[in-house]
């Protein structure tokens, strides 16, 4: 054998404990979770978020073979939830069912630093959507405004303050 050949069998032959071993390694590893899962919310209690929240903890639960516990930490329209749950450890054992305002608009201008609304928080997945228009008199929309996905939030502030000319 020449001595190219034979570091080459050396090599795997060192190899050969950490691959015996692998195996156990990987058995060692606990699933996700292990513990149980809280899911925050930072509205009240009776409310359509915290609704939402309850249905779909239940669903995880079934399906975690965990408790996911609703808890709700009201305040400053959704930034203490948020700041709570900005600070958690990235274990995937504290979760918040969170809203654009508590966790954008709000983060601007509310909690200014104490959390970044990307930086901060990993999505998973998103529930539902709220759209938002104002009505001048609760009953109709104009027809001049047409209501679609690419209206920008300028044009919907714009739109939202219009004198309503019907």
């Amino acid at each position: 054998m020449d001595k190219m050949r034979r570091r080459t069998v050396f090599r795997h032959l060192a190899l050969l404990p950490v691959l015996a071993a692998a195996p156990g390694i990987l058995r060692a590893q606990k699933m996700w979770p292990t513990k149980p899962v809280k899911l925050m919310v930072g509205f009240a209690p009776g409310g359509g978020v915290d609704g939402m929240a309850r249905l779909v903890a239940s669903k995880l639960a079934e399906r975690l073979g965990q408790p996911v516990v609703v808890e709700n930490k009201t305040g400053a329209t959704g930034t203490i939830c948020s700041e709570f749950v900005a600070r958690s450890g990235p274990d995937g054992y504290t979760l918040q069912l969170a809203h654009l305002s508590s966790n954008v608009l709000a983060a601007l201008l509310l909690a200014k630093g104490k959390f970044h609304p990307v930086a901060d928080f990993t999505p998973i997945v998103q529930l539902g959507t709220n759209p938002l228009l104002k009505d001048s008199d609760g009953d109709t929309i104009p027809d001049d405004i047409e209501v679609c996905p690419s209206v920008g939030a300028c044009d919907l502030v714009t739109i939202a303050n219009a004198p309503f000319a019907g």
